[in-house]
């Protein structure tokens, strides 16, 4: 996995400790969206809620 997407996971498990994929994804790999120059990591907490944690990267 890129270094970018394993930040924003570190990034994302700094700010809420415990995350779970996102809808049916079984792995982070299948929750991440790119465009625009963002990267974006969709993801579920404790309490089922959806959240997303951003990062600008190069293209």
């Amino acid at each position: 996995m890129p270094e970018e997407k394993k930040r924003l996971i570190e990034k994302a498990r700094k700010m809420y400790k415990k995350i779970y994929p996102c809808g049916k994804g079984k792995t982070f790999s299948e929750c991440f969206t790119e465009g625009n120059n963002h990267l974006l990591l969709w993801f579920n907490t404790e309490d089922d809620s959806t959240h997303i944690v951003k990062e600008i990267v190069n293209v």
